[in-house]
């Protein structure tokens, strides 16, 4: 029983303790209590575009419940507030900012001035730059446009003569560009790595001609003298040593070698022409028991006896314009014994009658590698042409015909 006593005593005491400070409590809510004073506790005289800012004031007393503050612009182009006492730059210039308490006929005002604010970085234009640079390839950055960016968001062109740039004259694999510019004491810098790809060759050309470009058919080209050089897209231009040529027998009319190097192909201009050049039956006979490699016979004309080719090898024979050898009678040409590597180019040959149909003789003709090329053969008879009784010949862009 005194256990409960002490409990009923204790529950007591606590709520009468409850109702004074409730009483208290509610006295104090309905209590007007007057504003003394009013003060600015946050100011700031720069903004830039597009910033806000907290208005900040303090009253006194702290719990004054009875006062009327407003607060305004002079100017909502320049900055204007919003509900909740925060400052909103709209526009470059100087406005006013005031703070008006009527209980106490308060007024505090302070000046903003909004501009773009200050420099925070740098930045450049991509397509001042090049897209890329092949390695070795000199570095133009005359077209570089280099920004300064403000806090507003304003991007302005730094005038060349503000910023300086460092970078080596030539492009090599991670070349850097480093940009550097001083605002206000303050130094910003700003790093670009070039694209720089390896080299690659634009084209050859032939920088010296070999000493040697004229020669006679059959012969094969000699390179001595001769001096390449490979353009790259770089523009340098670099010696190249290793190259390769045609090694073919230089050929009857050809004016030009073909030089190689990896992909690419460039000429040498050449001069070809005949080992000898005759205009008589004489001198082409002879030319030919000399051991001639090749000749050229001029003129047109009528023999009666034929030219006879026997165990021949490695011979050409072109005729002149308009050339032309007539048999009277007799077959213009007789192959005999074993001819090898025989070629007969651009000459006419004709029969004066119809005795022999056939302008080559091969009866005697034990083996041969013999080719006519561009050649015209005539023969009176309607019935023969020249190619019934040449077996195992070439023939190459020939006519034969039939009639005089």
């Amino acid at each position: 029983m005194k256990k409960v006593a002490k409990k009923s005593i204790f529950l007591m005491i606590f709520m009468l303790v409850a109702l004074f400070f409730s009483a208290l409590l509610f006295s104090s809510c309905g209590k007007t209590i007057p504003i003394e004073k009013v003060e600015f506790v946050n100011t700031f005289s720069k903004m830039y575009v597009g910033q806000s800012r907290k208005i900040g004031y303090k009253i006194y007393p702290e719990d004054a419940n009875d006062y009327n503050i407003t607060i305004e612009t002079s100017n909502k182009k320049i900055v204007g507030i919003d509900r909740e006492g925060f400052a909103i730059a709209t526009g470059k210039g100087v406005a006013t900012i005031t703070l008006t308490e009527t209980k106490t006929n308060t007024v505090l005002s302070f000046d903003v001035e909004v501009g773009d604010g200050d420099v925070y970085s740098i930045s450049y234009d991509f397509s001042s730059f090049k897209l890329y640079y092949y390695e070795g390839e000199n570095i133009d950055l005359s077209k570089l446009i280099v920004y300064r960016n403000f806090e507003s968001g304003k991007m302005e062109q730094i005038p060349k003569e503000e910023y300086t740039v460092d970078c080596p004259p030539v492009a090599e694999i991670g070349t850097k560009v480093i940009i550097t510019y001083t605002y206000e004491e303050r130094k910003f810098v700003k790093e670009v790595e070039l694209p720089v790809i390896e080299d690659e060759i634009d084209n050859i050309t032939v920088t010296s001609p070999p000493a040697k470009t004229t020669y006679n058919y059959g012969e094969v080209f000699d390179n001595q003298g001769l001096k390449l050089s490979a353009k790259m897209k770089s523009g340098r231009v670099l010696e190249v040593d290793d190259y390769t040529f045609d090694t073919s027998p230089i050929d009857v009319g050809q004016t030009e070698i073909k030089i190689y190097y990896q992909d690419f192909v460039t000429n040498v201009n050449i001069v070809s022409q005949a080992e000898f050049e005759v205009s008589t039956l004489g001198d082409l006979q002879k030319a030919i028991d000399d051991g001639a490699k090749s000749i050229k016979f001029n003129g047109k004309h009528s023999i009666v006896n034929p030219i006879v080719l026997e165990n021949i090898s490695d011979l050409i024979i072109v005729g002149g314009d308009g050339c032309e050898i007539t048999g009277n009678g007799i077959v213009p040409i007789k192959l005999a014994g074993d001819c090898s590597n025989i070629r007969i180019i651009n000459i006419e040959f004709k029969l004066t009658n119809n005795k022999n149909d056939y302008c080559i003789d091969v009866d005697n003709l034990s083996s041969g590698d013999i080719s006519f090329e561009n050649c015209k053969f005539s023969s009176p008879s309607q019935e023969q042409v020249a190619t019934q009784q040449i077996e195992g010949l070439i023939f190459k862009n020939c006519q034969f015909l039939s009639g005089n």
